[in-house]
C-alpha cells in the first residue's frame, strides 16, 4: 500500500513500473570504466516497501537464472577485447540465497578478466549466517 501511495505522489500515476524492450542501440563493451553489477532479484519474502525489481525464491527460477547470466557474460566476454573491468557487484532482491552460484560467476570472471578494483555484495541481515560469511 505504501508503495502505491509513493507510486502516485512521486510518480503521478498508479500503474507499476515495467521495464520496456525499445532500446535499439548496441552496447558498448569496450569503456574504459566498466564494471559487472548483478542484480540477483529473489528473496525469502517480498517487504512492502522496496521498490526494487523481485521476487519470491523459487529454486527452479533461481537456477535457470545462474545459466542465464552465464550465457550473458559469455557473450559480452566474447565482444569485449577489453578484458579489464573495475568492479562486480552483487545487488538484489538478496544474492545469499544464491550464495552456492555465485563462486562459478565469479570464477568465470577471474578467468577471463583482470579485475582492477573489488567484488561486493549486498546481503539482507536476515540472510546472514557464520556458514555464508
Amino acid at each position: 500500500m505504501i508503495t502505491n501511495l509513493l507510486r502516485l505522489f512521486l510518480g503521478h500515476q498508479i500503474k507499476p513500473f515495467v521495464f520496456e524492450s525499445n532500446y535499439e542501440k548496441e552496447l558498448i563493451y569496450d569503456q574504459k570504466n566498466l564494471g559487472f553489477y548483478f542484480h540477483i532479484p529473489f528473496c525469502k519474502n517480498i517487504c512492502s516497501f522496496c521498490p526494487y525489481f523481485k521476487e519470491k525464491y523459487d529454486k527452479n527460477k533461481a537456477m535457470h537464472f545462474i545459466d542465464s547470466i552465464m550465457k550473458e557474460l559469455k557473450i559480452v566476454t566474447d565482444k569485449k577485447s577489453n578484458k579489464v573491468i573495475n568492479s562486480v557487484y552483487y545487488g538484489g532482491g538478496t544474492p545469499a540465497l544464491l550464495s552456492e552460484y555465485l563462486g562459478q560467476i565469479n570464477s568465470f570472471i577471474k578467468n577471463n578478466y583482470e579485475v582492477k578494483g573489488e567484488f561486493g555484495i549486498e546481503l539482507h541481515p536476515d540472510n546472514i549466517s557464520k556458514k555464508l560469511i
